[in-house]
Parts: C-alpha cells; structure tokens; sequence
C-alpha cells in the first residue's frame, strides 16, 4: 500500500461528507421556507400546527419513497409495503422506511430531518398528531396550548439552520486545515515499501540560532575525541569487579552473550512480532504524518505484514553485511519548545523497524540485567543494636524498614533506575515528557512526564521533611553538556564490551552508530558526512547505549556516597542528602566526566542548603560544591525559604516565542493544536501541583497563566475566547455571528473546536491540595509523640518482654529514652512516613456536582461516543465536567441539546490524522 493512500482515501471521504453537508443543508433550508411559507397563509396556531406536521410527514414521506426506490435498485431488496412499516408509537400518518438487509437500514436524509425537527423541538409526533385530531372535538386543548407546539417547531427548524452554519464552519476549519498539502497520486497497492522514506520539505533558510545549533552539534558529533579507554575499563573494575560482585558480574555477561545469540536465530519476525514493532516505532518522534498513517494501514492487514516480516527477515539473515545504504541518511534540525534543536535521522522504514526490534530488545534485556545485578535497597542505616531495641520496645511497630528511608529506596527501584528503558517489548521507548499532554499523564502514571513530575514532589517532600528532622539538606542539580551528540563511542564500546557484548553485535553497533548523515537543508547535493560521536535521536538501540554508560556512573556514585542514589532522567541529575555525601556525589560526578569524555553543563549545575524555617538563616554550601540556585523548568528554588518561585524572565521570553508560533500557523485547528501543545508545555514546566508545595504553587500557576495570555492576546484582555472569534471573523467572513463561548472549548467530535482552558484543571486542584504543608508535618511530630508515649505506658505496665534475644546480653529494664527514640525518624517512623507519602502526592482535580439540567442534556447524548462530554456524568473526567457545567446550558440554548454538529457529518478522519500527531515547530 502506497504512503498515500490513507491520506487520499480520508481527503475523498472528506470531500463526500462536505458535498453532502451541502445538499443537507440546501434541502433543510428550502423545507424551511417552504413550511414557514405555508403557515403564514394560516390564521390561527392549530391550523399553523397543523400545516407543520403535515407538510413535514408529507415530505418525509416522500423523501421514504425515494429511498426504498433506490435501496431497491441499488441492493435488490423488495420495497416493504406501507402498511408494513410503522413510524413512531401508533401515528396514522407518520411512516418509517424499513429496509431490511444484511447491511441495515439506510436512513433518508430527508427523513433524518424529520426526526431532528421533532427532537430539537421536545415533541413527540405520533402524540402531537392524536392530540390534534383531539382538538376537533375537545375545545380544553387551547390556543394558547397550539401556540407553544407551534413556538417549539418554528424554534427548531431555527436551530437546524444554526447547526447546518455550524457543521458548514467546521467543514471549512478542516479543509483550511488539510489543504496545506496536497495529495499524491496513489501507487499500485502492492508497492509496500515504496516512497515510504521520502524526505520531508526542508526549512532551507531556518532561524539564526538553528545555524548556530546546528555548528555546534556538527562540532560534537562530526569530530572525533581522543579518550583513554584504560581509565574507563579500570573504572568498570573499580565499581563491578569486585571480590562481591564477581559471580553476579559473571552472570551479567553470560546473560548477554546468551541473548546476543538468540537475537541471532532466522524467522524471528511474524505478524505478530510486527503488530508490536510497528506500534512501538509510532509512538518514536522519527516518522512523518503519512509514514505514521501508512503503518497504522500495514498494521491492520495481514498480507502487508507477512510481506514486511518477510523483508526483515531477510536482513537478520543476513546482518553481518548490514549498512545504512547509499547517498547517506537524511537528517533534519527540528526545534523543540524549551528552544534547543535536534537532529533526527530520516532512515528508511524497513531499517527503522528493524532498528527499533532490536533496540527494544536489547534495552528491555539491559534493564533486566542490571536490576538483578543492583541492589538499591541498601542496608539500614539503623545499627544492629539499635534495631533490636526498638523492635523490643516497640514490638515491631517501628521497625527499620518501615520509615522512610527504605520507601524511598523502593520507589528509587521502581521509577528512577534505568527509568528511560522499557520493561518490555509493550513499554517502547520513553521521550523526554516537555510537552506531553495532561490527560496522557493521567493514563499512564510511568510515562516520561509523569516521572519527571514525580521527581520533583519526591525532592522537595524529602528535603522538606528531613530539613524538619534534620536540619540539613542539600541539593545538587546538573546535566551533561550536549550530551546525546557528545557521547563517545569508544566509551560505549569499552562499556558495552566490558559486560560481555559479543563482538558480532559490536560490529553492528559500529556501523548503527557511524552513519552516514546529509542535512536535508543542504539540498541532495549536500555533503555526506560520518558520525563519529554521539547516538541517533528517537532510537532505542541509543537509549541502551546511554543508559549503559550510566550505570557504571550510578554505582560509582552510589558506592562513593555510602549508600546514596543518584536520582537521573536521561542525563539530568539530581543529589540530595547531606552535604558531606553532596561533596562526594560531585566529586564522583566530575570524576566520570573526565574517564569517558563528557563536559559537565555549568549553565545548569547548582547546589543551595534548603530551610523551610524562615526564621533562621541558611548557611551558604561548601565552595567545594557548585554556587549556582537550584532550578527546574520555570522554577527556581529559594534556599532561604524552601519556596519555589516562577523565573519571570523565561516567562517573558516563551510569551514572545509562544505568539511566533502561533503566528506561524497557516489554519485555524493547527492554530489551536500549537495551542494546546505550548500552554501544556508552560503548565508541565510550572510543575503538577501537590500536597508538597501547598495552594500557594497553584495560586502562582493561576497568575503566570493569567500572565502568559495577557501577553498573547493583548488586544484581548488575554481572553482567547475572544481572540479566536476575532481570528474566525477575519479568516472567514461568513462565519456564524455572537458564536458561543463554549464552541470554542467543546469536544471536537461533538462539532466544537476543543482549544484547552488550562485554568479549569488548577482551579479544580485548588481546595484537593494542604494549604499549608508544613502542619502536616506538625501532626506527624504529635503522632511520633504520642506513639512514644503509648509504647512506654504499656512497658511500665507490663515490665521486661518475652521477644528479647539473650545473645545481646540482660534484657532492658528501663524504657527506651525519648532522645534515642526520635534518633531514627526518618529511619524508622510511621507518623513520619505517612506524612511524606501524603505530602508526595500530586493534586488531583475535584469531581463537580450535576444540576438536573445538565443531566438531562446529557443523557441525550449517544451512549458510546469517545467525546470528552459523554452520556453519563460519572464517566466524564473533572475537566469535562466543568466544561459541561460552565457551557452545557449556553451550548444548548444556541443547538437545542449539547451536539453541536451531528457526528456522521464530521470529516473525523481527516481530523484524528493530524489532532494524533506531534507539532513541528516554527524554526
């Protein structure tokens, strides 16, 4: 199946929907005039009512004619005579068409208006028919009574026109928004691999600082650098080879041999070993909007995925003479929103499945390695003595590995070590989380974001708690300096090597790593180049190179530090404990630098002592550490506060890059998807709310969103409801007027243009959240207390236990004494460990409470739609709920219930192709 061939089909089917949208809209218009016609002839309301549901019935039975004519032709199904099919409950003159085949039933659009008419106006017709032929002879169904049936028609043909604007606006929205690439010719079906890797239109001229990125990138990645392998390998040694990692060691190796020679053996792919490929190299940033929807094609048909299987096959057949190919990998510079470029390759697709097979597995393998190599849960601090007297006093209850130290380390082992690697051929690769979306987040708690986020309520819990316990916390922060183009190969080989890796996947891995590279700006011609640094962006094979490096540097930290883990994301590290272990941490950190060839980043590296106790001053850290402020995304961390504030000049400098983005857009919905992906992005960088940071982070969350769009939408006031009406008038001059603040905000497949109002979410999280954190530490302090006194009212009670063991000598007379007791808090504490994992939690958004007339709106809502709206209040997520609560009544009042558009009239298709994908951003 060609590449184009889901965009060609998706452009016809679009095309289809809007020509009938406008021979609807043309046939409801001419019924309106033609029914408002005759009921200005009449000169009372029953015989107006009347005129309305004759001539409705009479040309929906028409309409009925027509259609069981055609279905008949077209199908070879006998008409159905009329006495057969009956309409609604026991009306005379009403009919429904009833076709029935394998097929189902098709439903006149003449008819279907009919129905709409009748739905919008709250009527049903087989009643509103008996009660007129009533009114003949009963004289209580008054004028008055004919005047309201009469006000509710009229209304509703009214409201049928407004949904037909509606429906006309959308379908131009979409067509503005497709019709910025047109569309191929489609190729033979058979042509499976074909055009799959043509190269995407460059930016020749490009953004001044993408040509000095783009230097500088050249400068790593194109230039080799000498490194002593020998401080590597004596390092590896140093770290692993130890009298007590030597069998483990051992068992890694052997471990990674074996796997290397099983990755080895024919027919590894079949269709279902496809299905799981195809869909993991989706969710990778490396493939344009028609690759993507072309493999979403191959993936649902069997015989392109025998084909496929068949062709990667043939290359594990035959990987010794692998090779990138000829006239070099294309590679382009694409700007992401905290302003740095990246270099992405553009490969062929069948070397980019096979790539990501073997990626995925050796990654998913890797991680399985170390994790039974590593032992993070170290042991206690707690000395043995000390152990066993709580556990004599306290019978247990605050035992060692209750506290918070050992959940610490858990969470360590299950969210942060080798946390870029999948678990499993399902996982896939994990991006770096900038602008992942919120409700992405929310279903998947282990994604990129989500950990990153978590990070951050783990510090500043953390530091929070054991500044109260401690009084001494320091937290050290840097990243390496272009670290993806700057990795050395010869570190990567020496690692890799020193852990077994068989020299056959070595070679491959050469040749994977030393690519052939030609940016697309610099035309066909362009000058074909070597890596000879650096790892390919978006591949898994590069996440496993990395993260292999960096287990020699999370051990050598972890060794040098007594204990301590060393918290990193990619390469963005983070330390915190006291400062003589920070001291080490940096030492260990530039020590590793130095052996395999990396620059520690000094833009962003820095160190600060944190006091949540404004009333004490905080000392500065020691000059043996980094000077500069602690910072995260927007954020920087006041060490004499332990609060965090907002960086207003990063503010100010996204504002203005936020509107050139928006400026770049070409149509009104990609206007919207730059959007919702940059505020997303603003939002991500202020960080998820939590108990931790307490109902002032949100307060200032709130204000620097009010910032940001007073600085987009100046003319505005910062509304963007407004903005967007106004961009609306401009760009299409026959759009509906006074349209509906909640248009601008409605699900897309309900007919709205779904912008996302990030104010909702946080003033939903306001009241979830501890308004002041730090009592919640006060009450673990009372509890501590009050456990301690219990456990020694009961002693004194009850004298000299049973469980105390004679090789540690006479059992205690007297009860442990208090200062022992808080001794081992963080240790040992319950009270202590609840608080910290309440204070960890990330805010969540409060349900709200229905009125009865949203409910009711809602349940004339189909039952299975994927809409944010959805039938039941109960299935809808607090965002959505609010939506519905804020607009629901207004949205009705302009439509008649809540769907703005109906469904089978939304070119859908088309918009899930481009809504689904990632935005490239201006530059």
């Amino acid at each position: 199946m060609a590449p184009t061939s889901v965009l060609a089909t998706l452009h016809s089917i679009t095309s289809v929907k809007q020509e009938e949208l406008v021979k609807q809209r043309d046939e409801c218009n001419g019924l309106k005039k033609e029914l408002l016609a005759a009921t200005e002839q009449q000169l009372d309301p029953a015989s107006r009512v009347k005129v309305l549901v004759e001539r409705s019935d009479a040309w929906r039975q028409l309409a009925e004619q027509r259609d069981v004519s055609e279905s008949s032709q077209l199908r070879g199904t006998p008409s159905i005579p009329e006495n057969r099919s009956r309409g609604y409950g026991r009306g005379r003159g009403l009919r429904r068409r009833m076709v029935l085949n394998h097929r189902g039933s098709p439903v006149s659009k003449l008819a279907t208006h009919h129905d709409e008419l009748f739905k919008l106006a709250g009527i049903n017709p087989a009643n509103l028919e008996r009660y007129l032929e009533q009114s003949k002879n009963d004289t209580s169904i008054s004028p008055s009574l004919m005047k309201v049936w009469e006000t509710k028609l009229k209304r509703a043909l009214e409201l049928q026109g407004v949904k037909f604007e509606y429906a006309a606006l959308f379908s131009k929205l979409v067509t503005e928004r497709s019709g910025d690439s047109a569309v191929p010719p489609t190729t033979p079906a058979s042509d499976v691999d074909m055009d799959l890797d043509a190269e995407p239109t460059p930016d020749i001229v490009g953004r001044p600082e993408m040509h000095a990125q783009r230097k500088v990138w050249e400068a790593y990645a194109l230039e080799p650098r000498n490194i002593d392998v020998s401080r590597i390998t004596n390092s590896l040694n140093e770290v692993f080879d130890t009298k007590e990692n030597k069998q483990a060691l051992q068992g890694f190796r052997d471990g990674v041999k074996m796997f290397g020679m099983s990755l080895l053996t024919p027919k590894q792919f079949d269709n279902e070993v496809m299905k799981w490929v195809i869909k993991g190299l989706i969710q990778t940033d490396l493939l344009s909007d028609d690759q993507t929807s072309t493999l979403k094609e191959i993936r649902q048909n069997e015989t392109y995925l025998s084909e496929m299987a068949d062709v990667l096959n043939m290359k594990v057949a035959s990987l010794a003479s692998w090779s990138w190919g000829k006239g070099g990998v294309p590679l382009e510079m694409r700007r992401q929103l905290n302003g740095k470029y990246r270099a992405y390759m553009h490969e062929d697709i069948s070397q980019a499945l096979l790539l990501h097979y073997f990626g995925i597995k050796w990654a998913a393998q890797w991680k399985e390695r170390t994790q039974a190599m590593s032992e993070w849960t170290k042991q206690s601090s707690v000395p043995k003595m000390d152990r066993k007297r709580r556990e004599y006093f306290f019978e247990k209850y605050e035992a060692a590995s209750s506290g918070i130290e050992s959940a610490k380390s858990a969470i360590y082992e299950e969210d942060y070590f080798m946390a870029h690697l999948p678990d499993d051929e399902e996982s896939g690769t994990k991006g770096y989380g900038e602008d992942d979306l919120a409700d992405e987040a929310d279903q998947n708690k282990s994604n990129p974001l989500a950990i990153k986020q978590g990070l951050m309520h783990l510090l500043y819990t953390d530091a929070m708690v054991s500044d109260r316990i401690s009084g001494d916390v320091v937290v050290l922060q840097t990243d390496f300096k272009w670290f993806g183009p700057s990795l050395s190969h010869a570190a990567i080989f020496a690692t890799l090597e020193f852990f077994g890796m068989d020299k056959t996947w070595l070679t491959f891995f050469k040749k994977f790593l030393e690519a052939p590279l030609r940016f697309i700006h610099d035309g066909p011609n362009g000058q074909v180049r070597i890596r000879q640094r650096g790892v390919p962006m978006s591949h898994a094979l590069s996440d496993m190179f990395g993260e292999a490096v960096f287990f020699h540097l999370d051990h050598a930290v972890f060794n040098a530090t007594g204990g301590e883990n060393l918290y990193r994301l990619h390469d963005d590290i983070w330390f915190w404990s006291d400062e003589d272990a920070c001291i080490d941490a940096w030492e260990c950190l530039n020590k590793f630098a130095g052996d395999v060839g990396l620059e520690l980043n000094l833009d962003k590296t820095g160190a600060s002592r944190v006091s949540f106790d404004t009333t004490k001053a905080v000392q500065p850290v020691s000059s043996k550490l980094p000077q500069n402020a602690i910072k995260w995304g927007f954020l920087t961390l006041d060490s004499s506060s332990g609060r965090l504030c907002v960086d207003q000049a990063m503010i100010n400098i996204h504002i203005v890059e936020f509107r050139r983005q928006l400026d770049a857009t070409t149509s009104v919905f990609a206007w919207i998807q730059a959007y919702n992906s940059y505020i997303q992005f603003i939002i991500n960088n202020l960080c998820t709310p939590a108990n931790c940071f307490g109902r002032a982070h949100i307060d200032m969350c709130l204000s620097t969103l009010a910032q940001v769009h007073r600085g987009l939408f100046p003319a505005h006031n910062g509304n963007i409801v407004e903005a967007l009406k106004t961009m609306l008038a401009k760009r299409f001059p026959d759009a509906p007027l006074n349209i509906p603040d909640g248009f601008i905000y409605w699900p897309m497949l309900l007919g709205g243009l779904e912008v996302r109002n990030p104010f909702i979410s946080l003033q939903g999280m306001r009241y979830s959240v501890f308004e002041d954190p730090r009592k919640r530490i006060d009450f673990a302090f009372e509890d501590d207390d009050e456990n301690y006194r219990l456990a020694k009212e009961a002693f004194d009670n009850v004298g000299t236990r049973a469980n105390w063991s004679y090789t540690l000598g006479s059992a205690p007379k007297k009860f442990m004494p208090h200062d022992e007791f808080i001794r081992y808090r963080y240790e040992c504490s319950k009270p202590f460990l609840s608080a910290w994992e309440d204070l960890r939690q990330p805010a969540e958004e409060e349900c709200l409470e229905v009125t009865p007339t949203i409910s009711t709106l809602l349940g004339q809502l189909p039952h299975s739609t994927d809409a944010g709206i959805k039938n039941s209040w109960v299935s809808m997520k607090p965002y959505w709920q609010a939506v519905a609560s804020l607009y629901g009544e207004e949205m009705a009042e302009r439509f008649g219930g809540l769907q703005v558009v109906e469904k089978g009239l939304l070119p859908m298709g088309m918009v899930g192709l481009w809504k689904g994908g990632k935005v490239r951003w201006e530059g």
